[in-house]
């Protein structure tokens, strides 16, 4: 409890003082057993280290351990539920009884392994739960609970609507159990849920009760995760004035009590700074965006990050093109990795667009429509801004899919499923898809428009793709003949 209350930056420091103290206090319970220890030894040490190793879980957490954390769950799992651990042999003929209580709050944190297979992960979680609410355990039901919300579900990977039930079951039970922060995470992760559902004015209220639980508490960790969550949620539903408002509420408390001091939040500083520099861009307040920019750059060399660098480049490049520079916006695009997992390609088609290069523009395209189909089994925010820039490239040469495509992207962001455009950039898409209205009738535009908002995302870059082909073509010939 001390470190989740007024006191946690203080005790955060004792614990990790004591890291040490704790990995041999669990080495010496959880390790192999050796010859000359009888059974009796290890059946009193296991169940004592085991303790310890859930007891410990959140400072392992906050100090970013998380997969040594795992390891010694599955360490504990190889005395006393050795059935479920691949390769597991402590030494000892018989498996070690420990309380199920704590059988399955250790079977909670072993399943948190990425590593460990889905089917079992989930089967894991679902008899934790179901021991848990045998014995009256909300707590350890809603750690349960919020497990499942991490692990995809067999064949159909994460479903949104199916994760925020997961969400609402662990609410219910970490309220049964008065667990201040399992609440506020938990209402936290809903708030952001319930955005990407479009549910904006629900995650609203969710996101208040979930401050309002931390702050009541004095956790500042958990207060923290709320506000970055609550300005990636603003962003997400396009009010980036209040997005601003939250980080610099985060930024607030971290000078207060530094992240460093408490140990990383849900959002290491490349996520934080990546995303409260798109805030502050998108708003036009340029002065604070280079500032952001300029932080996560310092922190990426002092911690010698290159994907904090990366990060940077890219944002150094959309400031460069929000003020009109497109020589600087190319040089620092050029420079992130191929292979980053966001979308090279994109940004220098946005570019080139702006620069009127329609060749070059079109032939990025293409390659961003392809960085679709290798991610096409994962949801990323950025599909939107794919599609509006196709949309506005073909708007001439084929102003029906332009419409189609473009209403797809729309939809995509005002139901909450994609982050919204530049300003800057969706007042270029508008325009060009002003002028494909203006070449078919009022009725085909309005009927494409209303068919594109109901496309799958495969639908919509199938046709995006097609068009972008016909598009290249097109201009090869434009090249070779001079016309």
């Amino acid at each position: 409890p001390l470190v989740v209350g007024r006191e946690q930056v203080r005790w955060m420091g004792v614990m990790r003082a004591e890291l040490e103290n704790i990995r041999g206090a669990l080495e010496w319970g959880l390790g192999e057993a050796r010859d000359g220890e009888g059974a009796g030894s290890w059946t009193e040490r296991v169940p004592l280290a085991s303790e310890l190793c859930h007891a410990c879980r959140e400072v392992f957490g906050e100090s970013g351990r998380f997969l040594e954390l795992s390891d010694w769950a599955k360490q504990s799992m190889a005395w006393i539920d050795p059935a479920n651990v691949e390769g597991a042999s402590p030494g000892l003929e018989q498996t070690v009884v420990v309380d199920p209580r704590l059988l399955a709050r250790i079977r909670c944190g072993y399943a948190t392994d990425q590593s460990v297979e889905t089917s079992l992960r989930r089967r894991l979680l679902e008899e934790a739960r179901d021991t848990c609410d045998v014995l009256g355990d909300h707590a350890g039901a809603g750690m349960a609970w919020l497990g499942m919300w991490g692990v995809p579900s067999e064949g159909a990977g994460f479903n949104e609507r199916a994760r925020h039930e997961l969400l609402l079951k662990a609410l219910s039970s970490y309220r049964l159990d008065k667990y201040r922060r399992g609440i506020a995470e938990t209402l936290a992760l809903m708030a952001y849920s319930s955005v990407k559902l479009g549910h904006a004015p629900v995650a609203s209220q969710e996101m208040v009760e979930a401050l309002a639980v931390a702050r009541e508490s004095f956790d500042s960790k958990t207060e923290m995760l709320c506000l970055y969550v609550a300005a990636f949620a603003f962003r997400r539903s396009g009010d980036f004035a209040l997005s601003a408002q939250a980080f610099e509420q985060f930024e607030a408390l971290d000078r207060i009590r530094p992240v460093s001091r408490l140990g990383p939040v849900n959002g290491m500083p490349q996520w934080i700074g990546l995303n409260h520099s798109w805030v502050r861009i998108a708003s036009g307040d340029r002065t604070n965006a280079a500032r952001v920019i300029g932080e996560l750059e310092d922190k990426g060399r002092r911690q010698g990050r290159k994907t904090w660098l990366d990060s940077a480049c890219l944002r150094n490049g959309d400031l460069a093109r929000a003020q009109g520079d497109f020589l600087v916006a190319r040089s620092h695009y050029v420079k992130v990795p191929a292979e980053w997992a966001f979308n090279p390609p994109l940004w220098l088609a946005q570019v080139e667009a702006m620069a009127g290069n329609v060749p070059a523009t079109v032939n990025l395209l293409i390659q961003a429509v392809a960085r679709y189909w290798i991610r096409r089994a994962e949801h990323w925010a950025d599909d939107a801004d794919v599609a509006g820039e196709v949309a506005a490239c073909i708007a001439e040469a084929n102003p029906v899919t332009a419409l189609r495509v473009g209403g797809f992207a729309q939809a995509m962001r005002t139901s909450g499923r994609a982050d919204h455009a530049y300003p800057f950039d969706q007042a270029r898409i508008d325009k060009r898809l002003a002028v494909a209205r203006s070449l078919v009738t009022p009725e085909v535009a309005g009927a494409s428009w209303q068919a594109g908002a109901g496309l799958g995302a495969g639908e919509a870059y199938a046709e995006a793709e097609a068009s972008l082909r016909v598009m290249a073509n097109g201009l090869a010939v434009v090249t070779e003949t001079g016309r």
